[in-house]
């Protein structure tokens, strides 16, 4: 059984004593074959994605595309428990952002939108159109904060008001 620089689970010979199934490079009791199945979960069955192996071992902010989707993801620990956050754009859909926990949890973030409210009132639709530029551009910031800085059309166009010829 292969062991691996992001397992903090039992040994080796425990393992094996044990006699758990692997679900990955690493041992039956690391937190991030949890976090690889949650994620695996919403990307593999519809659109075949998988989360690089090691993405898991390195745990490096990196960015990988797969079928269309440009997909960034991070690690943290927060309160003792380690998980994953990762964006996700694709040019069809609206980007998703989720942090997954170590034991399974899913916790849906902001992410940009690229649909605003608008209005017959001009008064009302300028500051419904500023509410929108002001809510994505705070988000952007944050991302690229976290180590998100790929700009995709949907970031780009999310952020920047486009003047009408």
């Amino acid at each position: 059984m292969k062991s691996s620089a992001h397992c903090s689970g039992s040994s080796l010979k425990e393992n094996r004593t044990l006699k758990k199934q692997q679900t990955s490079t690493c041992c039956v009791f690391c937190p991030m074959n949890k976090i690889k199945e949650v994620f695996e979960n919403q990307f593999h069955e519809r659109f075949g994605i998988e989360l690089p192996e090691e993405a898991l071992t390195t745990k490096q902010i990196r960015a990988f595309r797969q079928e269309g989707w440009v997909i960034q993801i991070c690690f943290g620990n927060e309160g003792g428990r380690e998980y994953m956050d990762y964006y996700a754009s694709h040019r069809m859909t609206s980007d998703r952002h989720c942090r997954i926990y170590e034991d399974g949890e899913l916790k849906d973030m902001e992410a940009l939108s690229t649909i605003r409210l608008v209005s017959k009132d001009p008064v009302e639709d300028k500051k419904l159109e500023k509410e929108f530029f002001e809510r994505n551009r705070r988000i952007a910031k944050e991302l690229a904060e976290k180590g998100f800085g790929r700009t995709t059309i949907n970031q780009y166009l999310a952020t920047h008001k486009m003047e009408k010829p």
